[in-house]
This record gives structure tokens, sequence and C-alpha cells, in this order.
């Protein structure tokens, strides 16, 4: 295939034309040629399989063999796949989201911000409950009189939790737009040779 014509082409409807491409050189005795042609059809696929109400005997039998030959390799990329493959319901939990991406200075970032702002809302609110009597609506808990430091705490209280959303809703979203740009990598195979294709999730 012409370099354009792969990249024009999602992984599928490459797998399929190597599929017909080796069934083809099979039944024309090109051997050599049918079993790279069938083992690109298995790089894009490594659990493929041939129908066998619809592809006679002799070439669902040689298409084991290649597959049988080459087990190994085609175990080693579901082993690969599988330890690549993302999901969008990790993406959603921040620190989580930005590793799976392999973003860590993020996710270093995002963490730290979290950490404080949890422990900056949960001290004063903590220190609320001790200064303030919501029954009576004083705030001189201890025998001093807080009602001036109160307000200014509260308000410290409730940026921290404000900020808390923000930072978690823009976290959220950086790992939903990474785990969506994120490139997925598809062998790119033709007759004899390997590379490797590129195609976004958008």
């Amino acid at each position: 295939m012409a370099p354009l014509l792969d990249q024009r082409l999602g992984p599928a409807d490459q797998a399929e034309i190597h599929r017909l491409r080796g069934l083809a050189a099979f039944f024309g005795q090109r051997l050599p040629l049918a079993e790279s042609e069938l083992l690109a059809y298995l790089r894009l696929d490594a659990d493929a399989h041939l129908d066998p109400a619809t592809v006679p005997p002799e070439a669902v039998t040689y298409f084991e063999s290649v597959q049988a030959k080459h087990r190994a390799e085609l175990r080693t990329l579901r082993a690969q796949r599988a330890r690549t493959r993302k999901s969008l319901w990790v993406a959603l939990v921040p620190v989580a989201g930005q590793l799976q991406n392999g973003e860590r200075g993020k996710a270093w970032l995002v963490g730290a911000s979290l950490t404080a702002l949890v422990a900056i809302n949960l001290a004063s609110y903590v220190t609320l409950r001790r200064w303030c009597d919501e029954a009576s609506g004083t705030c001189d808990g201890g025998g001093t009189d807080h009602s001036d430091a109160a307000p200014k705490v509260m308000a410290v209280n409730w940026a921290s939790g404000a900020g808390l959303l923000v930072v978690s809703g823009l976290a959220m979203y950086d790992g939903v737009s990474g785990y969506r740009r994120s490139p997925t990598l598809a062998p790119n195979v033709g007759a004899g040779t390997v590379g490797v294709l590129f195609s976004g999730q958008f």
C-alpha cells in the first residue's frame, strides 16, 4: 500500500486489505507473500480468525498455521495493547487521569494543590467549629471573643472549598482532554516492513 493511502485508512480497513491480499496470494500459490500479508493482518488484529463458512478449508488451515508460527509475537502484541489500554473513567479522576496520560508533572501539581486546599478547608472548618456556636450565633469559644477573626476564617473556608471545586473540575477536564488526544499506536505493516501509524482520538 502507498504511504499516503496508509495514512487515510483506519486500522480496521488496513487489516481487511491485508486479509484480502493474503488470501489472494494464497490462492495464487505465492505463499511467502500470503504469509506476510496474513501476518500483517494478525498484527493489526491479534485475535482475528477466518470464517470457515465463507473461506475454503485449505485457506483457513493455512491461516491457522501462520497464527501458530507467530504465536509468541502475537501474544506479546496482546500484552502490550492490554497495558496501554486507557479508561475514560480513570481520566475523570484528578491525579489518576494525569498519570494515565503520562503527565506526571501535572499529576504532582494537581495532587499538591488539592492536598493543600483540603488541609486549609478542614483546618478553617475545625477552627470555626471550636470558636463559634451556631445555636447562639456567638464566637467566643475558650473565653476569647473571635467575632472579628471568625468572618476572615469563614472566608478562607469558603475560598478553599471553591478552590477545591475549581481545581477538581480543571483536573477532570484536563484528564479527559489528554485521554482524547492521546494517540493510539497501531502497527502499520506492508509486505515485509513494519511501521507505526498514529491515529488520534478526537
